[in-house]
């Protein structure tokens, strides 16, 4: 498979930003990229690692960057590891992993990043497009307790910001938990305010540039869960 421009880069600064800007402990951040994000690896970090990070009623973040495939079928959406395939699910991590591995236990609530460019699975009818289900029926755990971040909502590659040397997402991600996402001015950037900044931002330089856009999302929609879209991210100094 290509590879996603900036999405090894892109991993590293977020991880950086999670210890410095959202204050995790270093201990409690893990960065998988290239040759280090097989699919065990991911398997390893989130089914093993995290519920031993004594995360009880706290807060889990997790950004992840590069391609995912969307079952023609079913519109399962599956990232691609290192080592992972178009060709077949074996190779695959589906979102409903994730999110079951995200819940499990005392966990409070999760916050999921999402910079993907997205292609259907191998072998797809070409005429028949299904819409990516980023929150499949069977992703397990109690509801409302993950919020997502969604970059790249269509069946597409996910843009490159040449100017930032980031992911189009990522850039505004980052520039957001910065400081210019407190539309509020209250000192806090919280996930809602993140959602709706990155949202305009990308929707403006992806439909000046190009006159098609490229469609953040996220979940729950703005108004629902209001526990998930009002959770505090970095403070502004």
């Amino acid at each position: 498979m290509p590879g996603v421009k900036f999405a090894a880069h892109d991993a590293e600064i977020v991880g950086g930003y999670f210890k410095t800007v959202l204050g995790i402990p270093p201990h409690k951040v893990k960065v998988l990229s290239d040759a280090e994000g097989l699919k065990d690896d991911l398997i390893e970090v989130f089914e093993e690692w995290l519920p031993k990070q004594g995360a009880s009623q706290g807060t889990v973040y997790v950004y992840v960057s590069g391609r995912a495939v969307v079952d023609q079928e079913t519109g399962i959406v599956s990232v691609l590891p290192y080592d992972g395939t178009r060709s077949g699910a074996a190779r695959t991590l589906s979102l409903a992993r994730l999110q079951r591995a995200l819940t499990k236990g005392s966990v409070k609530q999760a916050v999921l990043m999402l910079d993907l460019s997205l292609e259907p699975s191998f072998g797809s009818d070409p005429g028949r497009v299904v819409p990516p289900r980023w929150v499949p029926q069977d992703a397990g755990g109690e509801p409302g307790r993950v919020i997502l971040m969604i970059g790249n909502s269509g069946m597409q590659e996910a843009q490159a910001y040449q100017p930032g040397q980031h992911g189009l997402f990522t850039y505004f991600l980052l520039k957001g938990l910065r400081g210019a996402a407190d539309l509020d001015k209250s000192g806090t950037v919280f996930t809602g305010e993140l959602c709706e900044y990155v949202h305009a931002q990308v929707d403006a330089v992806t439909r000046g540039a190009t006159g098609t856009g490229q469609s953040t999302l996220c979940l729950p929609l703005s108004g629902g869960q209001p526990v998930l879209t009002g959770i505090p991210l970095s403070k502004i100094r």
